[in-house]
């Protein structure tokens, strides 16, 4: 048998229940009266309360205040609606999420799994914090940053794998040669920093406006030119090395050679030698001789009896019209021949009988060792032996090549007429050494 007090408990509960529902359904008025003076209805219960399915296909509804703010179960679709915005202080948590228009996120956005869109992205920030797999075209309006490594043509395939700057007059491009296994830029490529590498390979011209430094030996197919070159090592020219001095030589030195490519300065002083003489006394050596047209009858001899006891050529003749005879010798230029003297690059020793060239002279001529004749002076008198000077002896002169000198005597027979010819001298300088 109950206890009292639990029967007491009881019967007030029922009796509660049965006021409420005589409240409720015996007077409506007083109902329509309590929601017209306060429109908030408590209902507290100690369970879920049930909105009835209705016939079991419509929709259920519960309405806030009035019918346009409503949350609905949408029987054919299996899910909520609300017909105006949600805005949730919690957390808002669920196995899927779909939003069918735009969303505005205030806060991070965190997914922890794969994220696909079938549509663009945009926002002032998107990070990414795994990997992400960008099918299409990614562009970037700002500036593109990574933490780690780029990947370009990360599939390995056959193409050139090309990255492309950007330019209003024409982009260019760096790409790295599938088929050169190189990298290669579109256009001109300036370093501030040092380039450095095992092997630099230039198919075209170089220019560098500094110092280039080459540790180990440098090879070229072409010409070496420039203002100055620089050697601190020994020099190989044509397989052979040459080890120069590391030192000035001083004034009017040269290297001197011992025969095993060791260049030392010679203290000896460098210059052009004493010179030399090519000197032809009568009867010059090798002579032969002559005649100048049909004018050429006359006698040739060669004396020492003369006045001063010298050494000459006599030409003389019977005819009253000047007769002319040639003599004429070939030398060779010495192997250090540097140039003829300045000052009397020929001597030429001669006298005639008389005064006047109508009676008797001499001339004097030069051929030089590309076969130019240059005419040295074309009538000479004197009635004592006389040396002319002639400082300038121009043309060809080629050490080892020859030459030929040309001496014509010219005389009437017009009494003590003669033509003599004596020695002729011819000085130069030499090369040292």
């Amino acid at each position: 048998m109950p206890h009292d007090s639990s029967i007491g408990l009881t019967l007030r509960k029922i009796t509660g229940a049965l006021l409420a529902l005589v409240l409720i359904l015996g007077n409506t008025e007083m109902a329509h009266a309590v929601s017209s003076w306060n429109p908030t209805l408590l209902v507290n219960t100690e369970a879920f309360q049930t909105i009835d399915s209705g016939d079991g296909s419509s929709d259920m509804e519960l309405r806030f205040g009035s019918t346009t703010s409503t949350l609905k179960f949408l029987f054919t679709s299996q899910k909520f609606q609300f017909n105006k915005s949600l805005s949730v202080v919690g957390g808002l948590s669920g196995s899927y999420l779909t939003i069918d228009g735009q969303t505005n996120l205030s806060g991070a956005l965190t997914v922890k799994n794969a994220a696909t869109f079938k549509s663009s992205i945009s926002g002032a920030s998107l990070r990414v914090s795994g990997a992400a797999n960008v099918q299409g075209a990614l562009t970037a309006s700002g500036s593109f940053r990574t933490d780690s490594n780029i990947s370009i043509n990360d599939d390995a395939d056959t193409n050139d794998a090309t990255l492309t700057f950007g330019n209003n007059s024409g982009n260019q491009t760096l790409k790295f040669l599938n088929s050169g296994q190189k990298f290669q830029f579109s256009t001109g490529l300036s370093v501030l920093g040092i380039l450095s590498g095992s092997q630099l390979a230039i198919d075209g011209a170089a220019t560098i406006s500094g110092a280039l430094l080459v540790k180990t030996s440098i090879k070229t197919k072409g010409n070496l030119s420039g203002s100055t070159l620089t050697v601190d090592g020994n020099v190989t020219l044509h397989g052979v090395t040459y080890s120069a001095p590391s030192t000035q030589g001083s004034s009017n030195t040269f290297l001197r050679n011992d025969g095993a490519g060791n260049l030392t300065w010679q203290s000896a002083a460098v210059g052009n030698g004493s010179g030399g003489i090519i000197s032809m006394h009568p009867d010059y050596p090798g002579a032969i001789y002559f005649a100048s047209g049909s004018n050429m009858v006359g006698q040739l001899t060669m004396s020492g009896g003369t006045s001063g006891l010298e050494n000459s050529y006599a030409w003389t003749t019977s005819r009253g019209t000047l007769q002319e005879y040639w003599v004429s010798v070939r030398g060779r230029v010495p192997d250090n021949f540097s140039s003829w003297d300045p000052v009397k690059a020929v001597e030429f020793r001669f006298k005639t009988g008389v005064i006047g060239a109508g009676n008797n002279y001499l001339s004097l001529k030069v051929r030089d060792t590309a076969g130019s004749i240059q005419t040295l002076s074309g009538s000479m008198v004197s009635t004592s032996y006389y040396t002319g000077l002639f400082p300038t002896l121009s043309g060809t002169w080629t050490p080892k090549g020859y030459f030929t000198v040309y001496v014509k005597l010219a005389a009437t027979s017009a009494a003590s007429a003669a033509a003599y010819a004596s020695y002729i001298n011819m000085n130069f300088e030499t090369t040292t050494p």
